[in-house]
């Protein structure tokens, strides 16, 4: 089986030690789960006051392997409108920022991640606020050619009827399961598609494991677990 990790990091995170944080480790952490490779990007990049700093480390990383880099965006920052990479990842509850009220425009895959963290575990000193699924909603609808990638949103998020309604309106509109380890995929492929599915492990910020088993142990069609495994991040990265 071919599978793709849409969803994967590499750095330092401020706030707690992570164990596994290196491109090193990411691979043979992809390696002892079967996982080809993955759409990887920098932690640090979040942070950098120029986020494409943290990008040009994690690009001599990767540059002679199969990863895909995705290049971290703050919008409220100077940065390139068309980036070389793979694709563009934004952090709107990071960044604390409107998706609707940014004059954005890619001509590569947008990825838009909710959170990095549980809440529970935010530090007191930088507490993100909740992804605004409104906004985000708008957002993807002002943008209809742009194929889009939602990242860490919960079931109860997704199914919110602006954000339902748009996801499954389109056919360039898709959702990790990183922040679904405790939901039914059979649910989601019954409500959205398998189609608009793909994995995304969130490593190193969660455990690579939980998020892969919920979704092998699920009673789904080979051909339902080979979309979401690998065909359609194969459709996002053409």
């Amino acid at each position: 089986m071919n599978i793709i990790d849409v969803n994967c990091l590499v750095g330092h995170w401020p706030f707690r030690k992570l164990f596994k944080n290196t491109f090193e480790k990411l691979k043979l952490t992809h390696a002892k789960n079967n996982i080809d490779y993955g759409f990887v990007s920098s932690i640090e990049s979040i942070f950098y006051n120029d986020p494409a700093e943290g990008d040009a480390d994690l690009y001599e990383l990767i540059k002679d392997t199969p990863y895909r880099m995705i290049s971290t965006v703050n919008p409220l920052l100077p940065y390139e409108r068309d980036p070389l990479y793979s694709g563009v990842k934004l952090f709107p509850t990071m960044h604390k920022y409107k998706l609707s009220e940014q004059n954005l425009g890619f001509n590569v895959p947008v990825f838009i991640s909710a959170r990095m963290n549980h809440e529970r575990e935010d530090y007191y000193i930088f507490t993100p606020p909740t992804i605004d699924v409104e906004d985000v909603s708008k957002f993807i609808f002002s943008h209809p050619k742009t194929t889009i990638v939602l990242l860490t949103f919960t079931e109860q998020e997704l199914n919110t009827p602006s954000l339902k309604n748009v996801i499954t309106s389109r056919d360039n509109v898709y959702f990790d399961i990183s922040w679904l380890r405790y939901t039914f995929v059979e649910n989601l492929v019954n409500t959205f598609g398998a189609e608009r599915i793909v994995y995304g492990s969130l490593h190193p910020m969660l455990c690579l494991e939980s998020t892969l088993t919920t979704l092998l142990k699920a009673d789904i069609s080979e051909k339902q677990l080979n979309l979401i495994t690998y065909k359609n991040a194969l459709k996002i990265i053409k």
